[in-house]
């Protein structure tokens, strides 16, 4: 018996690979945007530590916002380009000494590869850090 159909498999693998190829493409985009994100997220969260304890042990100064702001960008060496908002509350605002110190960081993060841009929609994504600690006198 002849064989009425020839069996040509040339150019299957490049197929099978054409089809897998965005979905690996995605994987990877995905794992380096939210690696990122958390390094970011990290970073930005060990700044508002050390910023909130120079803050509690200086809280006397009338610059503070200033200071606890450099310390912010100083510990985060530069990582967020457009700058890291501070903000400085107090628990008891009429004995700052008594009460607790909540110091709240915000920085804009910008996405590397398209994957997060589509989660967050935009390039950017807003980061918030807060810490609470109690003021030393």
């Amino acid at each position: 018996m002849k064989k009425l159909f020839i069996k040509n498999e040339k150019g299957q693998t490049m197929v099978e690979f054409a089809l897998v190829l965005p979905l690996i493409l995605f994987v990877i985009c995905g794992l380096i945007d939210f690696g990122w994100l958390f390094y970011n997220q990290l970073s930005l969260n060990n700044a508002c530590r050390e910023a909130a304890r120079y803050a509690v042990v200086n809280v006397t100064e009338a610059d503070l916002v200033d200071k606890v702001d450099e310390k912010a960008e100083e510990e985060t060496r530069g990582l967020f380009k457009n700058g890291i908002n501070t903000q400085i509350r107090f628990t008891n605002t009429s004995q700052p000494l008594e009460g607790d110190m909540v110091i709240t960081l915000t920085a804009d993060m910008k996405v590397l590869t398209p994957v997060l841009a589509f989660f967050s929609r935009g390039t950017t994504r807003r980061l918030v850090a807060t810490v609470t600690m109690k003021a030393e006198s």
